[in-house]
């Protein structure tokens, strides 16, 4: 690491600006390429303005630059909030305590700003350090404040913390004896971990995991009502995708698989259904102009409905009652994958969406959307 000067480094970039753009009045089409260096020598000379100093960091200074960044010395946070507003919000790092801000590659290195040093919202313990809901709650809050005070979005809370009295400040590479959540990701702010997590008492795993195995079994059961009311049409058995069934069951039956959202939402849109259980390699079709018009009216219906849905051919390997189906639902029992399928009504039966109006003029024809 070695200082350098703001001239030497404004010379290098307005040379490689100045050619880009030489080679840009040639093909206009370049100009697009010009603008990162444009937006490097804006950057410059902001911190040039707010006197940081430049230093240049060698190859593997950059590799070794962690993502442990805040807390910034005050002086720094307006250049700061300023360099996000400019776009370089993943450019910076650190080396041990001091903050760097990547710039631009040049004389052999990287040039950097050098933004002070650090000082760690959460300081170094054992790890895991267990901390009590207080000490949790204040670490959460001042990262937060802090936050604001950047100009950065905060990190995104990952589990509710509410009702637990315990929580772990822990590394990725450290072990707890008792199952944790996530609460947020905390390496940024502290010293040396990495996470902050909620001890989940012992009772509540084991009513989770008991209601857990009450719920599978009732689907379970649900799933093979539903399956014994319709008709095993195929059943193979291979090396390569090993055991799978495709069963035909009627639009009607699924009413007993009330637990899975899209049933309500495709009850007036399919004719015919199949369960396919245990194999997932269905060729994928995309939507396109040689679809039948059904299934472009089948798609727009679930699309308006927010349900999300592929396209899937018939093949050798699973046969299906119509060439194209519309795979609409995952979902596992007892570690065993089962996948909906469904094949539209036509589309005089189906419910009605807006369409786009078709003008036929005599040069063009023109769709002005509803």
């Amino acid at each position: 690491m070695r200082p350098v000067s703001y001239s030497e480094v404004l010379g290098v970039l307005n040379r490689r600006l100045n050619i880009r753009l030489k080679k840009a009045s040639l093909y206009p089409n370049l100009l697009p390429d010009c603008q990162p260096v444009a937006q490097e020598i804006r950057v410059v000379e902001e911190l040039k303005r707010s006197s940081t100093d430049l230093v240049l960091l060698g190859e593997e200074e950059v590799e070794s630059l962690s993502r442990r960044i805040h807390a910034l010395e005050d002086r720094y946070i307006p250049i700061y909030r300023k360099l996000l507003r400019l776009g370089f919000g993943g450019s910076f790092g650190s080396l041990g305590n001091d903050v760097f801000v990547l710039l631009t590659r040049c004389f052999g290195g990287f040039v950097a700003g050098h933004l002070g040093e650090r000082r760690p919202i959460i300081p170094a313990g054992p790890d895991p350090m267990v901390i009590n809901r207080d000490e949790a709650e204040r670490i959460y809050n001042e990262i937060m404040k802090y936050c604001k005070k950047i100009g950065r979005i905060p990190p995104m809370a990952e589990a509710p913390a509410v009702n637990r009295n315990e929580f772990v400040l822990k590394t990725w590479k450290s072990s707890y004896p008792g199952y944790l959540e996530k609460v947020i990701d905390i390496d940024p702010f502290a010293e040396v971990y990495e996470t902050l997590c909620a001890v989940v008492p012992v009772e509540e795993i084991i009513r989770e995991k008991r209601e857990m195995e009450e719920r599978d079994k009732k689907r379970a059961e649900d799933i093979e009502k539903v399956l014994a009311s319709g008709r095993l049409v195929f059943r193979h058995n291979e090396p390569f995708f090993g055991v799978y069934e495709v069963y035909e069951v009627s639009v009607s039956s699924l009413k007993g698989l009330s637990w899975l959202p899209v049933v309500d939402a495709i009850s007036d849109v399919a004719a015919q259904a199949v369960i396919v259980k245990g194999f997932d390699a269905f060729p994928r079709r995309s939507i396109s102009i040689s679809c039948p018009l059904s299934y472009l009216h089948a798609s727009r219906v679930l699309e308006e409905r927010n349900v999300s849905f592929s396209l899937v051919t018939s093949s050798r390997f699973c046969p299906l009652p119509r060439p194209l189906g519309m795979l609409v639902e995952m979902f596992q029992i007892n570690k065993e994958w089962h996948y909906l399928i469904i094949f539209p009504k036509p589309s005089r039966e189906l419910p009605p969406v807006e369409t786009a109006k078709v003008i036929r003029a005599k040069r063009r024809i023109v769709l002005v959307n509803p």
